[in-house]
């Protein structure tokens, strides 16, 4: 062999091995990146896995546009305006009518009429004549309801006329501090109508379930007292006598005093009243000041607040409860005040504009208000230390809950799931951004529990249910 065919024939040995070797090479690389991108997808896992306790809530995918969707708000089949007068009595009791024009805007003929009459609960009630249509008409009360048996069937979209006359001293939700006494509730009020009449209650509720109506209320009173209402124009003085109107409330709320003095702030177009016996100023200060910020970034972060007044209504002996145009705060500890104020004023919103039906939805306006309380003041619900996170679900039947059960569930575990849920997102409004789409879909509107499912669902674009199954029941009924 010559030394040239030698050399050629090494040379191409050598130009295999290296083809071989950079062949061999790329296989092996590519197995390695291989097994390389599995332990990274691998790790990753492990990390999400380990990030993430086992019940935390879904990833939040944000958005504020919810194309293709329609509110549907629980429709009501009945309709009430209310043309109500008060007289104080001697005794401290007061003489009431009652004339309430109903309509029947639901599909089917009724052959009664259902109404909650609150005075009866555990006080003093003295009923008169009940005139339907001019004639005196049977009826019945047993506890809250007060049932009307109709001479004839009312068919769809026709009108009845009934005058209820009775007499009301200390009931369940009437109270007095002083020379001033709270009327919640006071008048019958024509239950809502889905389907059949939807009258439910239970002492843990604080409300009926009644419709947005219009009211005229005439009044006298001894000399001296004045009222303060859920009227957007209440008179400022005293005032014995006269006569309110307030469109398009829930309920007509009704406070009657002597010696109480207010102190206001204007908001925009609203007057705010803080109403107290010898109140300290720091306590109508830190009141005012409270209510003045909340309703100002309520009125831009969620909606405005459409009344030209705003009465809160103070006393050592009150119960912290909100109503249209109005709410009650008892004095409590300051550290305390500042929650309770805002809490209430919330419900201006959910509960008097976007409302619910307290025995089965209740959470719908409790809970979110709760939720919004503490996003607004970025604290802890001074009621934490009621969670239990094996409580019950919260939209159960007011009557499935202990005493000791509801707040947990209606005010506490949907604050605290909500308040899970938007933790999540890096925008600290991204709840209140939420609650404005919430607020504007449904106002002056009835919502039920699947009808909000649906709408947070649409709104965050989730996949399922699975953020509601540990706290909701029948979530998509």
């Amino acid at each position: 062999m010559s030394r040239n065919i030698w050399i050629r024939k090494k040379r191409f040995i050598f130009v295999v091995c290296i083809m071989i070797a950079i062949i061999f090479g790329a296989i092996t690389l590519s197995n390695s990146n291989k097994n390389v991108d599995s332990v990274v997808q691998e790790t990753g896992n492990l990390q999400a896995e380990n990030a993430t306790p086992p019940n935390a809530p879904p990833a939040v995918t944000q958005t504020s546009d919810i194309p293709g969707f329609v509110p549907k708000p629980s429709l009501n089949g009945s309709k009430a305006s209310y043309d109500l007068s008060l007289k104080m009595t001697d005794d401290h009791s007061f003489i009431a009518i009652a004339n309430i024009t109903a309509t029947n805007v639901s599909s089917d003929s009724w052959d009664k009429l259902e109404l909650y009459m609150i005075p009866n609960l555990g006080g003093d009630l003295k009923m008169g004549e009940v005139l339907l249509d001019d004639r005196p008409v049977h009826y019945s009360l047993d506890k809250a309801a007060l049932t009307v048996k109709l001479p004839e069937k009312l068919p769809p979209s026709a009108t009845t006329h009934l005058k209820i006359s009775y007499r009301i001293k200390n009931y369940s939700y009437f109270s007095n501090d002083g020379d001033t006494y709270v009327l919640a509730q006071w008048y019958p009020m024509l239950a809502t109508y889905r389907g059949g009449w939807n009258l439910n209650y239970n002492a843990n509720s604080e409300f009926a379930d009644t419709d947005f109506s219009d009211f005229t209320l005439n009044y006298s009173l001894f000399s001296g007292y004045h009222l303060v209402s859920s009227s957007p124009s209440d008179a400022d003085g005293d005032g014995s006598s006269g006569q309110l109107k307030a469109d398009h409330i829930l309920e007509m709320f009704v406070v009657v005093t002597k010696g109480m003095k207010s102190e206001s702030k204007l908001v925009g177009d609203t007057n705010i009243r803080v109403w107290g016996y010898k109140l300290p100023q720091s306590t109508s200060d830190t009141i005012k000041q409270t209510a003045g910020d909340l309703l100002s970034f309520m009125n831009e972060h969620v909606g405005p607040y459409p009344y030209k007044q705003l009465d809160i209504v103070t006393g050592q002996h009150f119960g912290n409860i909100e109503h249209p145009g109005a709410v009650t705060i008892g004095l409590v500890r300051p550290e305390h005040l500042k929650q309770r104020v805002v809490h209430e004023l919330i419900h201006q919103w959910f509960y008097g504009m976007v409302a619910d039906d307290p025995y089965y939805d209740g959470w719908l306006d409790e809970g979110i208000t709760e939720f919004a309380t503490s996003s607004y003041l970025k604290q802890d619900s001074y009621l934490l230390h009621y969670l239990n996170l094996k409580g019950k679900p919260s939209n159960l039947p007011l009557d499935e809950y202990a005493e000791n059960e509801f707040i947990n569930s209606l005010y506490v575990i949907p604050n605290y799931k909500l308040s899970q849920y938007f933790d999540q997102t890096p925008d600290d409004k991204t709840g209140f951004k939420f609650l404005h789409s919430y607020f504007e879909k449904y106002k002056f509107s009835h919502v039920t529990t699947p009808e909000f499912v649906r709408f947070m669902k649409a709104y965050f674009r989730m996949k399922d249910n699975s953020f509601f199954q540990s706290w909701i029941v029948n979530e998509s009924r």
